[in-house]
């Protein structure tokens, strides 16, 4: 099933429903932002292996090597 969510706190609360193939996200999120959601997406036993792409307009190469450390 496809979802998508307009911030990071929406998307954590969809994702105790199910778990998907991969996430597609934004760093540049309303409430907690990208990186934050990434962080908490790994601490979960049952996402932490699930792929994430980022869609950003952040190109700074520590937004980049950030993104990349957390997982996505």
């Amino acid at each position: 099933d496809l979802f998508h969510a307009k911030s990071g706190e929406e998307a954590l609360e969809a994702l105790k429903q199910a778990i998907p193939d991969a996430i597609v996200m934004d760093l540049l999120l309303p409430g907690i932002n990208g990186f934050e959601t990434i962080q908490e997406i790994r601490k979960d036993e049952a996402l932490k292996n699930v792929p994430i792409m980022i869609m950003s307009n952040l190109r700074k190469p520590s937004d980049i090597e950030r993104a990349t450390a957390l997982g996505a």
